[in-house]
């Protein structure tokens, strides 16, 4: 009797495969990474067996992505690590569905072993927190980010704005080059830079410009926070994009090579008109 390593070996135990532990983590330096790791082990007759991992992911929404992958030549009781990487859009809960099976005849189809896997994405998951650099003034209390470096460029910037029932403040606004203005019970902002985020200020714009406390800061810390967020949100929400509009002469440029191709023409039909006037026999007219 020939022994059986698994629960589904091929007829003869000619090959056989098992996951032998399978986790899945969310990567810390891009919240919107899943990472699936596995081992795999062989088990079998045959001196070498490769294997295909077919990995289905279905997110909150319900819409699935596949991912295939191919372990080569396996030797007997080889274990070998295989990283899995699915990119996550939304919040909420993940079924991951793992199979193993051979990639070709004579027995493609054939199920060695799967395995089936949840994670969960919570509210904000997929934000990282950024610092916080606050300024009071009369007018107006401004939060920017400390370090622009930290938001990446395939990130936008989500401010979250959270005042208390009672307060003193006119409107929000957002600032950079040009002014944005939202009512007081705006609760998120999604912010869309082309140049950087190091000038973008989010305003608490005071009724009749009010006096600040003396420990203003300390109180209105955290009415305004900043996260990171990859840009994709901009597909399902609005996002204000921004613009370093401080500097007007983005149109000069074009008109001042229009005005010297026009002036040497204006001086060359000039100056052929001069010649052409010299090459003429005066008139006893025009001498007199």
């Amino acid at each position: 009797m020939i022994p059986a390593f698994a629960a589904n070996p091929t007829p003869y135990n000619e090959w056989d495969f098992d996951f032998t532990s399978v986790q899945i983590t969310q990567d810390s330096k891009n919240l919107n990474k899943m990472i699936i790791s596995m081992n795999v082990t062989y088990h079998g007759e045959m001196q070498l067996g490769t294997v295909s991992i077919i990995t289905k992911v279905t997110d909150p929404s319900s819409y699935t992505s596949e991912h295939t992958d191919l372990l080569r030549d396996m030797k007997i009781d080889e274990t070998r690590p295989l990283n899995i990487v699915h990119q996550m859009k939304k919040e909420g809960t993940y079924s991951i569905d793992l199979s193993m099976t051979p990639p070709s005849a004579p027995h493609l189809g054939h199920i060695f072993d799967s395995n089936v896997k949840t994670f969960t994405v919570k509210p904000m998951g997929l934000e990282r927190t950024l610092e916080t650099i606050v300024s009071d003034s009369k007018e107006k209390i401004s939060y920017m980010i400390e370090k622009q470096s930290t938001v990446r460029y395939y990130e936008a910037l989500h401010a979250v704005i959270d005042l208390p029932e009672i307060h003193s403040f006119e409107k929000i606004t957002v600032e950079n080059g040009i002014v944005t203005e939202y009512p007081t019970d705006t609760t998120d902002i999604y912010i869309d830079s082309v140049l950087g985020y190091l000038d973008i200020k989010v305003n608490l714009v005071r009724q009749g410009n009010l006096l600040t406390s003396a420990d203003a800061q300390d109180a209105f810390k955290d009415y305004v926070k900043f996260y990171a967020i990859s840009d994709d949100v901009c597909y399902s929400v609005d996002c204000i994009t921004v613009y370093d509009v401080t500097n007007d002469a983005t149109e000069k440029p074009e008109e001042f090579p229009w005005m010297l191709v026009i002036i040497p023409v204006k001086i060359s039909v000039g100056v052929a008109a001069y010649f052409k006037n010299k090459s003429k026999p005066q008139s006893p007219v025009g001498k007199q």
